[in-house]
């Protein structure tokens, strides 16, 4: 069995959902540990990706593995609503993460703009510029909030999945729209290695797809809409 992991090369112990009943569905799903120095774990390859660098993704490979039951995590056939849970903590996370990287390019682009001169001005000066760092301040705002909101609700034990599952993929979303606006405001010094703007943008595109893609955020809030 092979899969790709984020961290999966510098982890001593991974967590890996199996199917220990066949017939039982989702609800024959268990979770165990496994640690790298079983054997039959092996870390086979390295993946080079366009961003999310220090995050080691890897390809492990698991041959006759022989996983001990005290490696069970959780009970038996229960691991399909440890997963469900875990995700919207995750999907929480992402948006907080999205939420970050968008302030951040935010707050890069309005010191650019202050700095980089026009026509004897700084560009910040020019309504279609402010104008534009005030939009993107907006959405990042509104993003903040509601990813505020779900944490709370999340926190308090309350059922918010159609509100997490919005802030996930509008988060996401709303992260590469604020770094492609900045990147255009940065204009040449956006695509040069070394710039922090740079490599914001190679690193938000991974939230549109990780803790579930931008389609499946949807699909889930079209069954709790009951659409």
């Amino acid at each position: 069995t092979k899969m790709y992991i984020t961290n999966g090369a510098i982890a001593d112990q991974i967590s890996l959902a199996a199917k220990t009943d066949r017939s039982a569905g989702h609800r024959g799903i268990s979770i165990f540990i496994i640690e790298k120095e079983m054997p039959g774990f092996e870390v086979t390859k390295k993946l080079k990706k366009m961003g999310q660098h220090p995050a080691g993704t890897a390809e492990l490979a698991l041959k006759d593995v022989r996983v001990p039951h005290e490696n069970l995590l959780g009970e038996e056939g229960k691991g399909f609503y440890g997963i469900m849970k875990m995700m919207e903590r995750d999907r929480i996370m992402a948006a907080a993460m999205a939420t970050v990287r968008a302030e951040t390019a935010l707050q890069l682009t309005i010191s650019f703009t202050k700095s980089k001169m026009a026509l004897g001005k700084p560009i910040v000066n020019n309504q279609t510029v402010a104008h534009k760092l005030v939009e993107m301040a907006t959405e990042v705002e509104l993003t903040r909030q509601l990813t505020y909101y779900c944490a709370a609700k999340f926190n308090e034990g309350k059922d918010c999945r159609k509100q997490i599952a919005m802030v996930k993929w509008y988060a996401a979303e709303m992260n590469n729209r604020i770094c492609l606006q900045a990147l255009q405001i940065h204009q040449d010094l956006g695509l040069t290695k070394g710039y922090p703007i740079e490599r914001i943008f190679r690193d938000s595109r991974v939230g549109t797809f990780v803790g579930g893609t931008t389609e499946i955020m949807k699909e889930v809030i079209v069954k709790l809409m009951e659409l």
